[in-house]
């Protein structure tokens, strides 16, 4: 029998074949990272508090203020717009670059990132009209355009998930992804050195719990009761658990922002919105399961800024 191929292996070449197996698991690397002190974690989370209890306090003002803004755009701009342009530009201008010394690329704005971004997003708006329209034809339903198109116009169908691109969806990925999640997973790295993978556990839960809460005066505004919190903000936690995934296995925060706004807002040509939303579930779950080779096919077309073995980070 050939020595070679019958010889036993050593630890270090077992280390190294499971790490060669596990190498695109994640592609954040935290430590590339710049550190924010916990004045400026603390600064952000209660600004953002303080904001939204105010935000959603006065649902009705902020809809007066918007209606004209909304009527000399088409409907184009939305109260989501509203509501979340200054706070993207105080928490990212102020916050982050001004006071607390980051870059752009600390928080996951990373320049390079964005043509696959938008690509990702792009196809993934059109899956979801796919899905749907395969759904309804299998249970049998009618296909047709949604009325909003051709009796509001397409601006107003658009207005909503334009809020949800350059105001909801990105802003929390921004905050909650891209910086807590990234700063509280620096700290933890410390306390648990010897073991990643709880260090990434405890950012990841410690980061989407305090994510869920700051939705809680969003339900209030909404009427529930207070005994009905905790079961309102479990989905915002399960959703953030999995953007964070799909954020740390893509290293692309750009599809994060474009998932999260589908499973908010999916803009469906034909079908109801709820359906679009849990596709956008869906197809969130594929793209953080599947994502290694996603990124080969793509890194072969060019769109990616680097090879895998650059980009790639294991924890």
């Amino acid at each position: 029998m050939n020595a070679e191929r019958s010889r036993r292996e050593t630890p270090a070449e077992g280390t190294a074949r499971r790490n060669e197996r596990s190498r695109f698991r994640w592609r954040i690397d935290v430590s590339t990272v710049t550190e924010a002190s916990w004045t400026i974690v603390g600064g952000v989370l209660l600004f953002s508090a303080v904001y939204f209890v105010l935000a959603w306090s006065n649902v009705g003002l902020i809809r007066g203020v918007s209606r004209p803004v909304s009527a000399a755009t088409g409907g184009l701009v939305t109260p989501t717009l509203i509501i979340y342009l200054p706070l993207l530009v105080i928490s990212i201008g102020v916050l982050f670059v001004w006071l607390g010394g980051l870059g752009f690329s600390d928080v996951g704005l990373e320049q390079r990132d964005l043509p696959l971004g938008i690509l990702v997003t792009v196809i993934a708006w059109g899956l979801i009209q796919l899905a749907v329209v395969l759904s309804l034809l299998d249970a049998g339903e009618p296909i047709a355009v949604n009325r909003d198109w051709y009796t509001a116009g397409v601006l107003v169908s658009i207005g909503p998930l334009v809020g949800q691109l350059l105001g909801n969806a990105l802003y929390e990925e921004v905050v909650m992804r891209g910086f807590l999640l990234v700063q509280l997973h620096k700290r933890a790295r410390r306390i648990w050195g010897g073991s990643p993978g709880l260090a990434l556990f405890a950012a990841v839960v410690g980061s989407q719990l305090i994510f869920a809460s700051l939705h809680v005066p969003n339900r209030l505004a909404r009427g529930a009761d207070w005994n009905l919190i905790p079961l309102a903000i479990l989905l915002p936690f399960l959703i953030g658990i999995l953007l964070a995934l799909v954020y740390y296995r893509t290293g692309n925060l750009f599809i994060a922002i474009g998932l999260h706004a589908f499973m908010n807002t999916p803009t469906l040509v034909v079908g109801p919105q709820g359906l679009g939303e849990t596709y956008a579930v869906y197809l969130a779950i594929v793209v953080a399961v599947g994502w290694p080779w996603f990124h080969r096919v793509a890194t072969r077309t060019g769109l990616t800024g680097t090879s895998e073995d650059e980009s790639s980070v294991s924890e």
